[in-house]
């Protein structure tokens, strides 16, 4: 385990609103497909949602990964999937068909019933995170907002995701 951590959720970091409505603009406008046949092409490409990542954000995850040298743990709801639920390779896998660094995720928070998202991390950093030196935390949730020492919470949003601006902040922090 790298002693750097990118706490990451998916929905509102590596897809939004825009994106999702580019991409649906996109497919009526340049490649002819009335909106009825772009949201089925939408489905099919994105697996009704379980794996939309797009490619915009999924370069930005990287340069996270490759900059800073950090390990990815997910405290997406995701995890709870029942692909991914007991099977990471299964989502490694995936986020490397998606452009992420598949091998740097490494563990999943654990799941706790009607906690804060910021108390599963830091029962991960509790039981995991004794040699993590810094991490990071990026979230459309205010409830995964944790600030430490070696922590900082970075908020996207369902419109926008995963900013330039986010991740130039993210990989300041994490290479401080």
């Amino acid at each position: 385990m790298k002693d750097k951590i990118l706490f990451l959720d998916m929905d509102g970091v590596v897809n939004s609103n825009n994106e999702i409505v580019n991409y649906l603009d996109d497919l009526t406008e340049n490649q002819c497909y009335t909106r009825e046949e772009a949201r089925h092409q939408f489905n099919i490409e994105f697996c009704h949602y379980t794996e939309l990542i797009f490619p915009i954000f999924a370069k930005r995850i990287t340069d996270i990964c490759e900059t800073c040298d950090c390990d990815i743990v997910w405290s997406t709801t995701w995890r709870t999937i029942r692909e991914y639920r007991n099977n990471i390779e299964y989502a490694q896998k995936m986020l490397t068909k998606r452009g992420i660094p598949g091998n740097r995720l490494i563990a999943y928070t654990p799941i706790l019933p009607y906690n804060p998202r910021k108390d599963e991390i830091k029962l991960w950093l509790k039981t995991y995170g004794k040699t993590i030196k810094r991490f990071a935390i990026l979230d459309d949730r205010i409830d995964a907002c944790y600030n430490t020492k070696r922590g900082r919470f970075f908020q996207t949003n369902i419109n926008d995701g995963l900013t330039e601006s986010i991740k130039q902040n993210v990989i300041r922090w994490l290479n401080h």
